[in-house]
């Protein structure tokens, strides 16, 4: 059974009940509606309250958001790592006097472009999300998708796009 105090004598009175037994003082009004949204879950009272529940309170941040925002991190540093090392093959070769140094550039620029184009994906999700932006949100969607195509593949897609859109995930990203 569920139970409420009286704010005049402090006795703990049903639910069910309008005034205390002890003192018929007028019970709180807002534990009666409590009541009835628990009897008829469909009630103005629990629309009105799940309407005013809204975004998350100030303070409190869904933990697979920065997850997400720091796997966006490490991807982009391997695809700016990757860039490096591809530039640094060209420079080699270049500087070696390399016959051939138009074909490993152009060999090179197969694995430089698709590095740039992760890099330029993976860093604005990264701190869009660490900083709950809406753009960083959706950069993180982009991201997930286009790692689908990568070595990194489903294995990090599907993780994704799953708590991507769970609704406690977009909660923290405010509406516009």
């Amino acid at each position: 059974m569920d139970y409420r105090k009286c704010n005049s004598c402090g006795l703990s009175n049903l639910v069910t009940e309008s005034a205390c037994f002890r003192c018929g003082a007028a019970l709180p009004a807002e534990s009666a509606g409590f009541y009835q949204a628990r009897l008829v879950p469909d009630s103005d009272f629990r629309r009105a309250q799940q309407g005013a529940e809204g975004p998350a309170p100030a303070g409190i941040k869904n933990s697979m958001v920065t997850i997400f925002a720091v796997f966006n991190l490490i991807f982009s540093l391997f695809a700016l790592g990757g860039i490096g090392f591809w530039l640094l093959v060209v420079m080699t070769s270049v500087f070696q006097n390399d016959p051939k140094v138009g074909d490993i550039a152009v060999g090179s620029a197969f694995f430089i472009i698709p590095n740039i184009v992760a890099f330029i994906l993976f860093l604005p999700a990264a701190i869009g999300l660490m900083k709950r932006k809406n753009w960083g949100y959706y950069f993180h969607l982009c991201a997930a998708v286009l790692a689908g195509f990568s070595c990194v593949g489903l294995l990090y897609t599907i993780p994704a796009l799953y708590f991507a859109f769970q609704p406690g995930f977009k909660r923290d990203f405010p509406s516009q």
